[in-house]
């Protein structure tokens, strides 16, 4: 805006900014809407709807994917763990390292070693962090 302004002229501006600040926000909302809540795996020869939130971790498995869960349940999925990374909502999971795939919500601590960086979720498992995938986890920290 420009001096001298008029209140039409300050109403009409306050007007647009509050529409796209509506605009932004529906938009967020449809991102975190275009990720499934649900996922349904193999369990024998029947499909099991498990809550993405409850998974902790994805381990890459050859041309498969193992799907940990809080429950200490795995599942085998016939899908490659690229194929799921970019099925899963990335605000929610991390990969750090090429057969690897963790919850954000499960860690709970991340530590170094001689050996290399590790993070430690809440079941008591420990994974090694890639150093390629090292950045997107030091991104992720505070």
């Amino acid at each position: 805006m420009l001096k001298p302004c008029s209140s039409r002229d300050v109403a009409a501006a306050l007007d647009t900014y509050a529409g796209w600040c509506l605009k932004k926000e529906s938009g967020a909302k449809n991102v975190a809407a275009a990720y499934p809540g649900k996922m349904l795996v193999e369990n024998g020869r029947r499909l099991k709807s498990i809550v993405v939130s409850d998974i902790t971790h994805f381990k890459a498995a050859r041309d498969y994917t193992r799907i940990y869960t809080i429950n200490n349940e795995v599942y085998l999925s016939s899908y490659g763990i690229s194929f799921i990374e970019k099925k899963i909502n990335p605000a929610m999971f991390l990969r750090i390292h090429r057969s690897y795939i963790v919850n954000t919500a499960h860690i709970r601590e991340l530590y170094r070693r001689i050996s290399g960086t590790f993070i430690a979720l809440h079941n008591d498992v420990e994974i090694s962090i890639g150093r390629h995938y090292l950045p997107s986890v030091k991104q992720m920290l505070l």
